[in-house]
């Protein structure tokens, strides 16, 4: 009994994966979309599928293409630090991502200096 439940559980948990809308890792809830520039959203699904992306008053569409990816690019956007949810459906399924504002994206690199805190860069710290 107890090892039908847990298939059960696992098959349901598998079923849910396979139905949701397919995203890159960088597309998630709680995500900064750059100011004042284009954004690109993207991710994969069944050709021929209909896109539908909407965020802050905006709504693009488009479709998957033959290899199963898709693009649509939200006009540019004004900083916000205001938590708002973006809506993303491909063909039936759709995927709600939360806590999505708007500001300046940086990407940072590098050697082991990149993990040094801010404190230390006060100028006491430069001194020594």
């Amino acid at each position: 009994m107890s090892f039908r439940i847990i298939a059960l559980l696992l098959l349901s948990g598998l079923n849910s994966s396979w139905a949701s809308v397919k995203l890159p890792a960088v597309i998630g809830d709680g995500m900064v979309l750059q100011r004042q520039a284009t954004v690109p959203i993207w991710g994969w699904g069944t050709a021929g599928d209909k896109v539908s992306v909407s965020f802050a008053d905006q709504v693009v569409e488009g479709s998957v293409q033959a290899d199963g990816s898709w693009r649509v690019d939200l006009e540019p956007l004004t900083a916000s630090s205001v938590e708002r949810e973006m809506t993303i459906a491909v063909g039936t399924e759709t995927s709600t991502l939360k806590g999505v504002v708007v500001g300046e994206v940086w990407f940072a690199s590098g050697q082991s200096n990149m993990q040094a805190n801010l404190g230390e860069s006060s100028r006491d710290a430069m001194d020594k």
